[in-house]
């Protein structure tokens, strides 16, 4: 299959995938290498000095937290963006796209250039208490068969327990619920709060509005579901040999949502460092007319 050419709808969307993956790239590079005077990057970067002494490095510590977490999300883009382009997929096309665009929500709610300082060090706080609430419940779920790796869940507590002394140094109050579970983040002296909660569907709908389905859509293949599956039988019910074909209009659907993504991620970065986001917006425009060309004419042609 690797060295199956396509049809025209596989091979425009893959050029157009690795086009946008080459300028996504560069684009990050200029705003983040070049910030623009008096902007988000420069003055929320000193506006921890403006905090009570006893929060001030912590908050800080935040801060960097939330531009660091934004730069590994941005590599997970760049990857799943680039692995999209180098294959004609059966259906995996999906999973690539839903990943893609999950991480871009993430990106876009850290470095939203509508929230100050003190918004995005909190947020920045909800993402990793999630990610190390994650990683706690997958090691104790290893530990239960393989008690040898204890070990590693007492150093995943220690790191836990050390950012949230963190999280309580800087001012912010950890709320939680009945089970002991983390449910929202607080800042006592301003009453700012945000839930732990980052739901993928719900940052989903705040972003892509214009792709309603996508994400319910993407859930059928990442769950193996009959429902999406089933488009790609080519084979007679009462065939023994199953042949499937790639689902083209999916590749090209997925190739519409990738490039989304990636200008949701150029444009969040260019706000925050100050850069003009219209260039990029106008070129990932281009390339996505290109793909709604191909697919009407495979629409028209089936």
């Amino acid at each position: 299959m690797e060295t199956f050419p396509g049809p025209a709808m596989v091979a425009r969307v893959r050029k157009v995938l690795q086009q946008e993956f080459r300028a996504l790239r560069k684009a990050l590079e200029d705003y983040s290498t070049a910030p623009q005077p008096g902007i988000l990057f420069q003055i929320e970067s000193a506006a921890w000095k403006t905090t009570p002494h006893p929060m001030r490095a912590h908050q800080r510590r935040l801060h960097q937290e939330a531009l660091l977490q934004a730069r590994l999300i941005v590599v997970n883009v760049l990857d799943h963006l680039r692995g999209a382009a180098l294959w004609i997929p059966i259906s995996s096309h999906m999973t690539l796209s839903r990943v893609t665009c999950e991480a871009a929500t993430r990106v876009a709610y850290l470095l939203d250039p509508d929230v100050g300082y003190e918004v995005r060090t909190v947020r920045a706080a909800v993402m990793r208490m999630a990610s190390e609430e994650a990683n706690l419940t997958a090691l104790r779920d290893i530990v239960r068969d393989q008690p040898e790796l204890s070990v590693a869940l007492a150093d995943a507590e220690r790191i836990r327990n050390k950012f949230v002394d963190t999280i309580t140094r800087a001012g912010i109050t950890v709320h939680r619920d009945g089970k002991g579970r983390p449910s929202r983040l607080e800042v006592a002296h301003t009453g700012l709060r945000e839930s732990t909660k980052v739901e993928a569907i719900a940052l989903m709908a705040r972003y892509f509005p214009h792709r309603p389905a996508w994400y319910r859509m993407t859930s059928g293949v990442t769950h193996s579901g009959a429902w999406m599956l089933d488009d790609t039988i080519v084979s007679a019910p009462t065939d023994p040999l199953l042949a499937v074909d790639p689902d083209f209009s999916g590749i090209g659907a997925a190739g519409l949502l990738a490039v989304d993504a990636s200008a949701l991620v150029a444009q969040s970065y260019a706000r925050y460092y100050g850069h003009n986001p219209a260039p990029f917006a106008q070129a990932s425009a281009r390339r996505t007319r290109a793909i709604d060309l191909v697919m009407n004419e495979f629409a028209s042609s089936g």
